[in-house]
This record gives structure tokens, C-alpha cells and sequence, in this order.
């Protein structure tokens, strides 16, 4: 067991339905019958240290969790939209040419003070944050942005 290795509940089945298609992934039928419990090391991370014995590990919900909770670091963005914003939720990602560099976070996103006029240019707002790390992750530590 080393420091890198993640846990995740594995319920057997895992059905993810978003507006870019159908993801389905399925474990054994031991698994899809009494769920379980399953572990890896993320794909870009290295195998990591050794841990001593009775370390504690975090339990996530899905593999998803996982990939999203290597990026701690981000920048918050607040974007406009004027056209509709139907099917946008929060956890979609954010693309630039097929890179992703982040993830919605508020649809639609309001702050305390934000005041706009409903009007013919009325603009949905919604948070998005970068994740630099993402970056450096798909175009390796020489990409100069991050």
C-alpha cells in the first residue's frame, strides 16, 4: 500500500448521463450484487511512498471523485452567457479545443450584491473554475502554464 493509492465504493454499476452521451461502467457480478470497496492509484500520479501500518484512507464515492479531487488549486471565473444555458450543470467540464482546463461550478451563479436589469441583454451568469493543474497534467511540466 503506498501514499497514492485511492479507495473508492464500488456499487457494482455506474451510470453517468450528461449532455456529451451515456458513460456506463460495470464490475464484477460479486460486486454488482453486494457492492465493495475498490482501490488504484490515480492515472497521473506516481505509485507514491509506502505507508506505515493502520494508516487511514479517505473513502470516495466513485472513481469520478477522485480524478476531480487531485485539483485543490483553481481560479474562480464569473462568464456571461446570453444565450440559454439549458442542460449547463454544476461538475460539466470546461473546454478549450478539446483540452479540458476546468469545471462549472454555479448555474446560474449569484452573488449577494450582483444586481442585473432583466432586459433584452440580460446575461446568465455562471462560475467556472481553471485548474491549472489539469494543464500541467495534459501537457506535462514544460507546458510554461502553471
Amino acid at each position: 500500500m503506498t501514499s497514492n493509492v485511492r479507495f473508492w465504493k464500488d456499487s457494482g454499476i455506474a451510470v453517468d448521463l450528461t449532455s456529451a452521451g451515456m458513460r456506463v461502467e460495470m464490475g464484477s457480478l460479486t460486486t454488482l450484487l453486494s457492492g465493495g470497496v475498490s482501490f488504484d492509484v490515480p492515472e497521473g500520479l506516481d505509485l507514491g511512498q509506502p505507508v506505515a501500518p493502520k494508516t487511514a484512507f479517505v473513502l470516495y464515492d466513485d472513481q469520478k471523485s477522485i480524478q476531480d479531487s487531485l485539483y485543490t488549486d483553481h481560479i474562480d471565473y464569473l462568464m456571461f452567457f446570453k444565450d440559454s444555458v439549458r442542460g449547463l450543470q454544476p461538475g460539466a467540464p470546461v473546454e478549450f479545443r478539446g483540452i479540458r482546463l476546468g469545471t462549472v461550478s454555479k448555474v446560474p451563479f449569484f452573488a449577494p450584491n450582483m444586481r442585473q436589469t432583466f432586459n433584452d441583454d440580460y446575461r446568465i451568469p455562471v462560475l467556472i473554475r481553471i485548474e491549472p493543474e489539469r494543464l500541467k497534467m495534459q501537457l506535462g511540466e514544460k507546458c510554461g502554464c502553471c
